[in-house]
């Protein structure tokens, strides 16, 4: 399939379309109606029909969608999602995806994000975060309360007039607050009714997950080893290795991975301590297996992870 994949960077994003762009260094707003949908169905056809390309796919960038009026239709990871005013999208980094319908009076915006983890920086909470991701890893898009969508349309419209005056002071302070705010709208939808962190399990096996996230999400900087958590819960650890995957899709080593990799990247991107520190914080032994542990999960060494938000995904575009 990668064939027909286009991969779609910030720099294609913001400086390829032709559009009125609202940005700093790390994200950027544009707004889209259907006559950009005909330009791009028609780029998209034309290139489907020479076999070039089949989906676009986010590179070294995330993307939160949301539709302000009308109705659209997209494709994320092969699942079709059919949108009205007041519903979003979040698509990852690495994420396949191509529009497939809009109507013609279908206006929507979208925030694109430099690095997949920007909208994480500088929120300490790694349950909320955990609970965040894995929402979004079993649907993309999401239809929020009718106050939600209200608010976020408001924050969209402060966001761009704070990153179109570039006279203000501390505007990249504000725009990441502005971030946080609505990130925290988003998970008062999400966590409301359903799922952890809020509501009881519904089954032994899945308050043994609950038991087992919450577990890892207090103790995750000084134990990694899944035999830690299945001795506090009084289970064999291959006997909770499987209620975890079977009940949340996911390997319990991974779980724990996350939380400290999540907790990792914090330190890096909101924090003047070294990597030492860090390697310390988290209690690894050395700080060398400290940067063998983030590489083999991110792909990149500490130190050039702090550079990313600014340097290294300049480097790749």
């Amino acid at each position: 399939m990668d064939k027909k994949v286009y991969d779609v960077s910030f720099s294609d994003m913001v400086n390829n379309l032709g559009k009125r762009v609202s940005r700093n260094d790390d994200l950027a707003l544009i707004e889209f109606d259907d006559y950009d949908y005909q330009k791009i169905k028609e780029w998209l056809t034309k290139n489907r029909l020479s076999g070039n390309i089949e989906f676009l796919r986010s590179k070294n960038q995330g993307q939160f969608c949301c539709l302000l009026e009308g109705s659209i239709s997209l494709e994320v990871n092969r699942r079709r999602y059919d949108l009205q005013a007041g519903e979003g999208c979040c698509m990852l980094e690495g994420d396949y995806f191509r529009l497939l319908d809009a109507s013609k009076d279908s206006r929507w915006f979208v925030i694109i994000i430099r690095s997949g983890d920007s909208m994480m920086y500088g929120i300490n909470n790694a349950l909320l975060l955990m609970s965040f991701k894995n929402k979004l890893d079993s649907k993309r898009c999401f239809k929020m309360k009718e106050k939600t969508a209200r608010i976020i349309f408001t924050l969209y419209g402060l966001m761009r007039e704070t990153l179109d005056d570039r006279e203000l002071s501390y505007r990249d302070a504000i725009i990441k607050n502005y971030m946080h705010i609505m990130f925290y709208h988003m998970c008062s939808d999400f966590f409301n009714e359903e799922s952890y962190p809020d509501t009881p399990a519904s089954s032994r096996r899945d308050e043994l997950l609950l038991q087992f996230t919450k577990m890892v999400s207090e103790n995750y900087k000084g134990h990694r080893k899944v035999s830690y958590y299945a001795d506090k819960m009084c289970l064999a650890p291959k006997y909770l290795s499987t209620i975890v995957y079977e009940v949340g899709g996911r390997y319990a080593r991974d779980i724990i991975a996350e939380f400290v990799i999540c907790e990792a990247k914090r330190c890096l991107l909101n924090t003047s301590m070294t990597v030492q520190e860090i390697s310390d914080y988290l209690h690894f032994s050395c700080q060398s297996f400290f940067g063998k542990y983030f590489r083999e999960h991110t792909g990149m060494s500490p130190q050039a992870y702090r550079q990313s938000p600014n340097q290294i995904f300049e480097k790749q575009e």
